[in-house]
């Protein structure tokens, strides 16, 4: 018996892929979502995850464990570039509209520069295109969020490849796997809206949205795109096809939490596959979350931070914690600034918090966030309600799918100072109704009898495209179709020309007749 194990892990390990995985330091959720999937696969597979430094804050947040990783030197212009533009960012993120015009123009600067600077320095980065050359790697896997490395892939020798998302199957990459966004359907990434429908008011904001994502997200890749023609020539280099002949793209999104939106049967949304299994609490939470008759969680994610509330907001946030004495509020805020200061008897804070580990918990009542994928996934999966505050980016959408399924109830970032409304907010969804908290345990009960299981599915995609790559039929037909052709407008450009010459000819011949038979009534008259 003990022979006959040996002998499968040698087969196993015999029959192992060697994976890269490709994780630039831009976005903490994102390096974290990637760093979760190179330690799943390290499990399974030989795995090297390589960092490519963007942003200095985010500098060795991913937390691998397990995979082999290597760090690629970092690039001054870069990390100067994010530093200048990220403190900016994170005040407008509490304080403008995220539809706001000014703010979208900011953010798609910045990721345009940033994204540019650092394709530019990864084509120059001859090392390790030489290192990754070398080693042969069986499959890479990378996010869609910046574009650059799929036209490395080209360079680096890499065939079979799995594009990720740590989000949604975003529009702007949609092209690329020959398929059209139905913007009059489905809600942009930008959206705050979706929970009513698509009226002729949300259609109209939906086309200004998807122009928002599309600079967000298709003009870096455009930029990037030049830079590979500039350097090597055109049609040499086509990140798009390399993006389309992705074997798979394996998003983040959970179908049953998201609007409905057209996909292709390599497009698979595996939402929560990767939420780390919760653990104990140890006494000190277990103390805090029994105190009081309800307890409520508050976090607005990696990149928002708390401490950068305005202070109205905070000073209001403060009077509501102390007008709710039976409820403790177990806040997420990073700097030490004497805030709970009057309501340390309701109110416990932390720079971190064991999130899954107290959304599992029974007594924990409910979630007030930013509304981030991962926090919805997560709540969803917990049975917990939400009351969420959506800062920029997909939070809106999220609060307004959260809104669609009864899970949560959005709550404007403007209206944190208004004692009366964020207090009948927490109420209604936290303590005087069960409405919102039987639609979560339902919708828990609904995500954890899905007859799928998403875990074991990612990891036989992954074995699959290693072995076999991109498969062609999986890809949709007339990929390099330009707009005249995946419109039909030559086909209906030819109708029109067969229907005016139809409706010619008619009227010609009714001339011609007409005419003649004149003419013989006309020369009988003039015989007579």
């Amino acid at each position: 018996m003990r022979l006959l194990l040996i002998l499968f892990g040698v087969v196993d390990f015999v029959f192992a892929a060697k994976i890269l995985v490709f994780i630039p330091e831009f976005g903490e959720s994102h390096q974290k979502h990637l760093a979760k999937i190179a330690d799943f696969l390290s499990l399974y597979h030989d795995v090297t995850a390589i960092i490519s430094p963007m942003d200095p804050e985010d500098a060795n947040v991913a937390g691998i464990k397990l995979a082999k990783t290597i760090r690629r030197k970092e690039n001054p212009s870069v990390g100067k570039e994010i530093s200048e533009g990220r403190d900016d960012f994170k005040k407008m993120m509490w304080t403008n509209p995220s539809a706001d015009p000014i703010g979208l123009f900011h953010i798609t600067c910045m990721t345009k520069q940033i994204f540019s600077l650092h394709c530019q320095s990864l084509m120059d980065d001859e090392e390790l295109t030489d290192w990754i050359k070398n080693e042969k790697f069986d499959l890479a896997l990378a996010e869609t969020f910046d574009s650059c490395h799929f036209g490395m892939y080209t360079l680096w020798g890499i065939k079979n490849h799995i594009a990720l998302s740590s989000g949604y199957a975003f529009s702007p990459f949609y092209e690329a796997f020959g398929l059209t966004f139905p913007t009059s359907q489905t809600p942009s990434v930008f959206a705050d809206f979706g929970s009513n429908g698509m009226g002729f008011k949300e259609r109209l904001l939906n086309v200004y949205y998807e122009f928002v994502t599309d600079q967000f997200l298709g003009r870096p890749k455009r930029i990037e795109q030049a830079l590979f023609d500039k350097k090597y020539g055109k049609n040499v280099i086509n990140i798009d096809k390399n993006i389309g002949e992705a074997a798979y793209w394996i998003t983040n999104a959970e179908p049953l939490l998201n609007f409905g939106q057209p996909v292709l049967s390599k497009i698979l949304e595996l939402g929560g596959f990767n939420i780390k299994p919760a653990n104990a609490l140890n006494k000190e939470w277990e103390d805090i979350l029994h105190l009081r008759k309800n307890t409520i969680l508050i976090s607005f994610g990696s990149v928002a931070k708390a401490y950068l509330l305005p202070d109205k907001c905070k000073k209001n946030l403060k009077a509501v914690f102390k007008a709710m004495p039976e409820t403790t509020f177990i806040f997420k805020y990073e700097k030490d600034d004497m805030i709970e200061e009057g309501v340390s008897n309701v109110m416990y804070i932390n720079s971190w918090l064991p999130q899954v580990d107290l959304l599992n918990h029974p007594q924990l009542d409910g979630f007030v966030s930013h509304g981030g994928l991962n926090s919805l996934v997560e709540s969803a999966n917990f049975g917990k309600a939400l009351v969420l505050i959506p800062l920029f980016g997909d939070q809106p959408r999220n609060a307004e799918a959260a809104k669609a399924l009864g899970i949560g109830m959005p709550l404007s970032k403007f209206d944190l100072d208004n004692f009366d409304i964020v207090k009948h907010t927490f109420e209604e969804v936290f303590t005087k109704s069960d409405k919102y908290k039987l639609n979560a345990l339902r919708i828990r009960e609904v995500l954890r009898n899905q007859p799928i299981n998403k875990t074991d599915l990612f990891l036989k995609h992954v074995d699959f495209a290693a072995k076999y790559g991109s498969q062609k039929m999986l890809q949709m037909i007339g990929t390099d179709q330009n707009f005249v052709q995946k419109n039909n407008l030559d086909i209906y450009g030819l109708l029109l020309v067969v229907v005016f010459s139809f409706v010619y000819l008619i009227f010609a011949s009714l001339k011609y007749f007409c005419c003649r038979k004149n003419n013989v009534v006309a020369k009988a008259k003039k015989t007579n």
